[in-house]
């Protein structure tokens, strides 16, 4: 027993380092521009608890700014809008659902602004005033009742929502 054991140490002692970490190899990275010249580097990292989002500030902070978070759920998209919001969009997968994620950023930091849950493919656009929309899907009772829409509008500082049932404004 004491040979199988010593064996198993030196294989073990034999094996290779890893060659990377999850912070070397990011499942999804961008630079992000925040509002008053913010200017910050977004990454969705898979490490041993799950994958993170990990957002830095890299100029135009006055203070160093890092935000993390564990959403628990599996990335599909990171993304912005180019037309100087400052919002930083991600779109996220459960067991049962989407979520879309919205996280504003500024040069005194990052806040998560928007988290909201759908039952089909969220829809991203801007409403006729120019507003972002992020449109989601839930259930008005039951599994088999219909799914009811509801469009999220961002009006500068927070997303509201407002319930809809067919398309429209």
């Amino acid at each position: 027993m004491t040979r199988i054991r010593l064996a198993a140490a030196l294989l073990l002692a034999l094996l290779p380092p890893p060659s990377a970490t999850a912070e070397e190899t990011p499942v999804a990275a961008l630079r992000a521009l925040g509002t008053g010249g913010a200017e910050m580097r977004a990454r969705v990292e898979d490490g041993p608890a799950g994958y993170r989002l990990v957002i830095r500030c890299e100029s135009g902070c006055p203070v160093p700014i890092e935000h993390e978070e564990v959403p628990g759920d599996i990335p599909l998209g990171l993304f912005q809008l180019w037309d100087g919001d400052g919002l930083l969009l991600s779109i996220w997968a459960t067991a049962s659902a989407y979520v879309v994620r919205a996280h504003l950023l500024t040069p005194g930091g990052v806040r998560p602004v928007l988290r909201a849950a759908s039952r089909t493919a969220p829809a991203l656009a801007l409403d006729r005033r120019g507003r972002m929309t992020v449109t989601t899907t839930e259930r008005t009772g039951g599994w088999r009742d219909p799914l009811r829409a509801v469009a999220w509008r961002w009006d500068g500082a927070h997303f509201r929502s407002g319930r809809r049932v067919s398309g429209g404004d």
